[in-house]
């Protein structure tokens, strides 16, 4: 008696497991997700052709359970993180001018027979992902307004918004896409090493020994003993 493989009744969508273990994958929120799993049913609702040409309106988002202000953060987050590609921006406006944006799924065929171009497989480590998914998401956000911080003698100014700047200031022209580009050229952040300072007391004085640390490893003590 032969064994009868599992089936999936009705329609599906495939992602392979080296998806799912990448960490682009791993490291999107859970709107990130919905995003992708949206984009993904507009595509059996077109038969899973026109890949590359999938219109999915910010109101469809909305009804599968993304909250408004959280759409276009999670969108950034998916371009940027590799795991969607925005064909065409859309439009908000009134009455014919108004379009949806249209979305390519980058594991998959494109509707024109090309290859699929897979660039969620370009990061490899956790911080780096972590990296681009936490900056694409606060690209948008307009900076605070600074706040001031009272010292001893006079008030001093905090500046907001690093990551904005950071991730390509996109707040000015209100786009909610973010390209996979801006990021290829990440490096993880150097650990800043500050010298080591030593204080010992003895029946002369106070006696200080400071340590600081150069690239090549040597180290230079300063010594200075007050009576």
């Amino acid at each position: 008696m032969s064994r009868r493989r599992p089936t999936i009744t009705g329609q599906f969508h495939a992602r392979s497991i080296e998806l799912l273990e990448s960490p682009a994958y791993r490291v999107l929120s859970v709107s990130g997700h919905r995003i992708l799993d949206r984009v993904s049913i507009e595509l059996a609702h077109h038969g899973g052709k026109d890949n590359g040409k999938l219109p999915v309106t910010y109101t469809q988002f909305e009804e599968y359970g993304i909250h408004d202000k959280g759409i276009a953060p999670a969108l950034r987050e998916c371009c940027a993180l590799g795991l969607l590609v925005m064909t065409e921006q859309g439009r908000a406006s009134a009455g014919e001018f108004r379009r949806p944006s249209l979305f390519r799924i980058p594991w998959l065929h494109s509707h024109k027979g090309e290859k699929p171009t897979n660039e969620w497989m370009r990061i490899e480590t956790m911080a780096h992902a972590e990296f681009i998914a936490r900056a694409a998401r606060k690209a948008g956000e307009k900076p605070k307004k600074r706040q001031p911080v009272v010292g001893a003698y006079a008030p001093t100014w905090r500046a907001n918004g690093t990551a904005h700047v950071m991730a390509g200031a996109t707040a000015k022209n209100k786009k909610p896409g973010v390209v996979f580009s801006q990021f290829e050229g990440w490096k993880p952040p150097l650990e800043n090493k500050k010298p080591r300072v030593e204080t010992t007391r003895t029946a002369q004085g106070v006696e200080s020994t400071r340590t600081s640390i150069s690239r090549g490893g040597d180290s230079t003590a300063l010594t200075a003993v007050s009576s």
